[in-house]
């Protein structure tokens, strides 16, 4: 799931310490990385995107104007294919989206361009953790959750009576799927940078002497030159 990196409309949250036009040079970096690292996995790789322009908002103008702007050239160069996300809140925009993939394979794996240094292990956990469960959640630290992985379509979490971009999504979609009695399992814990204290966070991981990097060290060529650009790596 991702936007079409345009300053005023992506991590808005980093601005301050950020501006506008920094906050969405950094997300198109964090998005070309996730990108790239997701299709050195292996797997197909289908980017749902959306674009917040007068022009994009019709349906039919949609894909056409995210394949002419960088979220098109990003996949383009990466071998991920690219879609137009449906229109309303997250949760109907997810909902779409997977059901859409899940008519053409067993399972899905969502997750967004936030975590540019997650560790690829957790979807490959997440995915082993289907055989036993519908849905496997990895909860971020702000109280979200950085993944979604699912063997069903979780209508359940993905109604517009869930918080969205708050800290109570992951409260909230833990009890909703106890509630409908839907077997759920969760990964460990990672960021979300979404605030300037996971952006901190970010860069010291990123630091020579970061361990917690792991996997993702020698792979975020793109968000380390971002963040040396803007002075914080």
């Amino acid at each position: 799931m991702a936007k079409e990196p345009r300053a005023g409309t992506v991590k808005t949250r980093l601005c301050p310490p950020l501006t506008p036009r920094q906050a969405a040079q950094l997300y198109h970096a964090f998005l070309a990385d996730t990108v790239e690292r997701a299709v050195g996995t292996g797997s197909e790789v289908v980017v749902h995107g959306t674009c917040e322009t007068p022009e994009a908002l019709e349906a039919r103008r949609m894909l056409e104007t995210l394949e002419d702007g960088h979220l098109g050239r990003i996949c383009s160069e990466a071998g991920a294919r690219l879609v137009a996300q449906v229109q309303g809140h997250l949760g109907a925009r997810m909902q779409a989206a997977i059901a859409s993939e899940l008519a053409e394979c067993p399972r899905v794996v969502v997750i967004g361009a936030d975590s540019p240094d997650l560790p690829l292990d957790r979807i490959a956990q997440s995915v082993e953790a289907l055989r036993d469960v519908d849905v496997c959640l990895g909860p971020a630290r702000d109280g979200g959750y950085y993944l979604l992985a699912a063997r069903i379509v979780p209508t359940a979490i993905l109604g517009s009576d869930i918080p969205w971009s708050s800290e109570a999504v992951l409260s909230a979609s833990r009890e909703r799927l106890e509630t409908e009695g839907i077997e759920y399992a969760e990964l460990d814990p990672w960021d979300d940078v979404d605030d300037a204290a996971s952006l901190q966070r970010l860069v010291r991981r990123m630091a020579p002497e970061g361990a917690e990097l792991g996997d993702a060290k020698d792979d975020l060529a793109r968000t380390r030159s971002a963040l040396a650009s803007i002075g914080l790596c």
